[in-house]
């Protein structure tokens, strides 16, 4: 069996850097060795063809007037030098050889031989003798020899040297850092708050700082330690405030549900939550923080306009009736349920810990209004319209006399309450009106309670889904270690009548690792919808993405999707966010033919450009489209072809930016994306694949 070898830091520095080095010299021996063998064998070249030079004009008038005896004698002397293995002089008007000297031949190896001749007229028309020389390459080969000899001594030299100075200073930066790890291990809290770093007289910045924070951490460590001890002292206080036990109820009787149940492998169900109720409580303990227990108004007036964010309103009541279930499961007759349906997709800007807080209440004096005996029917409802979404809480419970009904929402006023305050509902309407909405109530006594509150709607996030888009060369991949999950997906999937062969399951971070790796490039388009958390994995579904290299493709479905960090990562990869509870209402939309083909499309929210760009077009005689917003681009895209031009403004309304969305419209299979821009070039990435090209606003059909 394998086993796994552990390496100190100074080894794992040491080792690869003097690989690395070995292997470099070795490169740079055989560049040297190369060069110089280059220019010592092309100066040898200009040598040989000198002495055959001189050789030849130290014959020629010998040669021209027949004197072949003082040819023969010059000729054996030449052929006697180191570097001549033979010489060949021939007559040539008769081909007669004058001279000729290979003695040598045997005992030189050849290299390179050359051809000259003598002419009798300085126009070198009439030729009297052809002179053939054989040169010896011994000589060269001994000097490249000593070359590499001298040159691989001096290599092995500096190797060495290298050698020892990179396992000095290996083995000198890598210590503190040692040290530190053995610190950590042994576990000591206190030994980390008293930290110091010397580095032996040279300090490495990194090092310093790694260790300042390692101090720091420590010292807030034992901070809260220390604090968790006082605030602990404090719960009995806590406890009796007002506020307090009116919020937190709810969310603690949910999570001390769950704990019960759980065991050593939580199911996603209560593990969802259980983080919603500690989130829950989280916020109310947040927002407690900064409100005074005998100054309620007060603090209900301080709802500040900046303690607003964009949420989704079907995530955010799906997950407050999953927790109203969850806590009111003991009682048989009461039964909480939801509406959702074409609702998906609405956001609002609220103040979410007061919303939460709002419904929750709401969905509460509704158990609360249900008769002993009586089957309870509890009905959260979403309904939308072209500007607001309706948020509907209805009950069968026993109603509200009329002449009460007024009083509701005023600070004291309560109804069917034993040691009700009066403060529920005031809190709610004040809060609802703080966030530009509406609360009314309708009842009849008998028969129920209906609470109807009305927000204002409000653009989408940018890390929102608002529908999966398919065509038949896509495979489905489905990372997710909850069956259920896969269940869901399958049934949405089987509605559209997609080849099973095509949805592919996985259910840890290893397998989907391998098909990324192995098989990913079998298919032509891949849509991934990954889990973020599984259980026992060091490994989330970000990490999985990120290391596969997939963001272009992927959709992150969790219910952390809340959470800041996971927003910001998401954001950084380029990864949209689908809320695990709402996997059954996401639309899910075959891409069809395409109908319409345009030369080109412009997606830019000032009107002056498009209706310059349409005046273009028209004058050319082009056909062309535009939109004053993304969405009303999505929603035709499907029947444009995606071979047209899709020109797009960076500065879109609402901050959004035109190069994110483009990701998106490339999803779609369009590939002639441009950023039509008044910025400069340079204010933008190098790396955008997904963006053909960045122009000013200048209509192209100008350039045609």
């Amino acid at each position: 069996m394998n086993k796994k070898v552990n390496y100190s830091i100074a080894k794992s520095i040491f080792i690869p850097s003097t690989i690395m080095v070995v292997i470099v010299m070795l490169v740079f021996t055989c560049l040297v060795y190369a060069y110089i063998g280059y220019i010592v064998e092309r100066n040898n070249e200009k040598h040989l063809a000198h002495n055959l030079d001189l050789f030849v004009e130290t014959i020629h008038q010998d040669v021209l007037i027949g004197a072949n005896h003082l040819v023969y004698n010059k000729c054996k002397s030449f052929s006697r030098t180191s570097q001549v293995a033979s010489v060949v002089i021939t007559n040539s008007l008769n081909g007669k050889v004058l001279c000729e000297f290979n003695d040598n031949i045997e005992s030189k190896s050849i290299g390179t031989t050359k051809v000259s001749a003598i002419y009798f007229d300085l126009a070198e028309t009439k030729r009297a003798a052809d002179v053939k020389v054989s040169f010896s390459n011994k000589l060269l080969h001994n000097i490249l020899l000593n070359i590499l000899v001298y040159l691989i001594s001096a290599i092995i030299v500096i190797t060495i040297i290298l050698f020892f100075v990179i396992k000095y200073t290996s083995s000198k930066a890598t210590k503190s850092i040692e040290e530190l790890a053995n610190i950590f291990n042994g576990g000591s809290l206190n030994k980390l708050a008293c930290l110091e770093y010397n580095g032996n007289g040279r300090k490495i910045r990194e090092v310093e700082t790694l260790y300042s924070n390692a101090k720091d951490m420590a010292n807030k460590i034992i901070l809260y330690q220390n604090q968790a001890v006082v605030n602990a002292e404090h719960n009995a206080i806590v406890i009796t405030a007002q506020q307090v036990s009116h919020d937190i109820r709810s969310p603690l009787t949910s999570l001390q549900t769950v704990i019960t149940q759980m065991s050593d492998e939580i199911p996603e169900a209560p593990r969802t939550l259980i983080r919603t109720a500690v989130q829950r409580i989280g916020d109310i303990a947040n927002d407690l923080s900064s409100k005074r227990e005998k100054n309620e108004e007060k603090s209900i007036k301080n709802c500040k306009e900046q303690d607003k964010s964009i949420f989704l309103i079907s995530a955010l009541v799906d997950s407050l009736v999953s927790e109203k279930r969850m806590e009111y499961r003991a009682n048989a007759n009461i039964e909480i349920l939801s509406d959702l349906n074409n609702t998906y997709g609405q956001f609002i800007e609220v103040n979410i810990i007061e919303i939460k807080r709002v419904l929750s209440n709401l969905v509460n004096n509704s158990v609360q209004a249900i008769e002993e005996g009586i089957k309870g029917k509890i009905l959260v409802k979403l309904i939308e319209d072209d500007i607001y979404v309706k948020v509907y809480i209805t009950d069968n419970g026993k109603g509200i006399p009329p002449h009460l009904l007024g009083k509701l929402g005023k600070r004291g006023g309560t109804y069917g309450k034993k040691s009700g305050q009066g403060l529920g509902l005031y809190h709610a309407m004040s809060s609802i009106e703080k966030m530009g909405g509406k609360l009314k109530i309708n009842s009849e006594v008998g028969k129920g309670t209906s609470v109807t509150i009305t927000l204002p709607k409000s653009s989408p996030s940018d890390w929102f889904v608002p529908e999966i888009f398919y065509d038949s060369e896509t495979c489905v991949v489905i990372i997710d270690d909850d069956d259920s999950i896969h269940k869901v997906w399958d049934s949405r999937f089987d509605f559209l009548r997609i080849k099973p062969e095509q949805i592919i399951h996985f259910s840890n971070a290893s397998d989907i690792n391998k098909f990324c790796t192995k098989d990913k490039n079998t298919f032509k388009n891949i849509l991934f919808l990954c889990d973020y958390e599984f259980i026992g994995a060091n490994e989330n579904g970000l990490d999985i993405i990120e290391q596969n290299n997939i963001s272009d493709n992927s959709i992150l479905v969790t219910s952390r999707y809340e959470e800041k960090g996971v927003k910001e990562k998401c954001k950084k990869l380029g990864v949209k966010l689908l809320p695990k509870g709402l996997a059954g209402f996401v639309p899910v939309s075959i891409l069809q033919q395409s109908k319409i083909e345009y030369d080109a499309i412009l997606i830019d929210d000032q009107p002056i450009v498009r209706d310059t760009w349409e005046l273009v077009s028209k004058m050319k005689g082009k056909n062309f489209k535009s939109y004053s917003n993304p969405e009303e681009f999505f929603n035709e895209a499907k029947e444009i072809k995606k071979q047209t031009k899709v020109y797009i403004d960076s500065h879109l309304s609402e901050g959004r930016k035109g190069e994110v969305i483009a990701k998106d419209i490339k999803k779609l299979g369009f590939e002639r994306i441009y950023l039509a821009t008044g910025s400069s070039r340079d204010e933008f990435p190098d790396n955008m694949p997904w963006i053909s090209g960045i122009r000013d606003k200048t209509c192209p059909f100008l350039e045609s």
